[in-house]
């Protein structure tokens, strides 16, 4: 009876294909998670910066009631124009409300809240496609 003797490095090299088959999984569940939540950071700063904008802009442009609501249109487009040098932003997600707050003659707060519904880059069992973000900068207007 003739025994058909297999050297230790062929046996080696199966064991190292199926560890490998066995965590590949893991380590791409790891790196898609990494870059989702690296890519939701990146919108939350980004429209954290788009709203500063919008407010310092409110705040250093003064309004009259008569032209609010031009006034308010060019708010809206100092912050959509500040999300528009950000890869990966969809400016048509974007949502922009400004809200004046007057305080005594001529002095007042303005408000810029933006929202942004940034879609996430692997659809996760059990959690939302998309991560809600809203950032609100309140900013005063002085003479």
């Amino acid at each position: 009876m003739n025994r058909v003797r297999l050297n230790n490095s062929t046996q080696r090299c199966g064991a190292s294909a199926t560890e490998f088959a066995l965590i590949l999984p893991l380590v791409l569940l790891l790196a898609f998670a990494g870059a989702d939540f690296g890519r939701s950071i990146h919108a939350y700063i980004a429209l954290s910066n788009a709203a500063r904008s919008g407010a310092e802009f409110a705040s250093r442009n003064p309004y009259s009631p008569r032209d609010i609501t031009g006034w308010e249109s060019r708010i809206r487009g100092v912050v959509a124009e500040e999300l528009s040098g950000t890869g990966g932003i969809d400016p048509t997600q974007l949502e922009i409300e400004v809200v004046v707050d007057p305080i005594t003659d001529g002095i007042y707060d303005v408000t810029v809240e933006a929202s942004y519904a940034h879609p996430s880059l692997v659809t996760w069992p059990g959690l939302p496609t998309s991560d809600h973000l809203h950032q609100s900068v309140t900013m005063r207007r002085q003479r």
